[in-house]
């Protein structure tokens, strides 16, 4: 039995939020160097986050690691 999700969104638009949330850090001229010293691989950190994500509101458990 899967649960529902927490509040009403899909995958993709949860993929989408990350993309742009990624696209406007890196943007920013303050955080996105400090983003920059710790993230090499923008597509699959945004791909692991989009996933911690889907697991925390659709409850998909496709995510493993730890956020922090």
């Amino acid at each position: 039995m899967s649960m529902p999700p927490r509040f009403p969104i899909t995958a993709d638009q949860i993929t989408l939020v990350v993309n742009q949330f990624y696209a406007a850090v890196r943007a920013n001229p303050e955080v996105g160097p400090v983003f920059a010293k710790h993230v090499s691989d923008w597509p699959s950190h945004e791909s692991k986050i989009a996933g911690f994500w889907r697991n925390a509101i659709l409850f998909e458990r496709s995510y493993d690691g730890n956020p922090m």
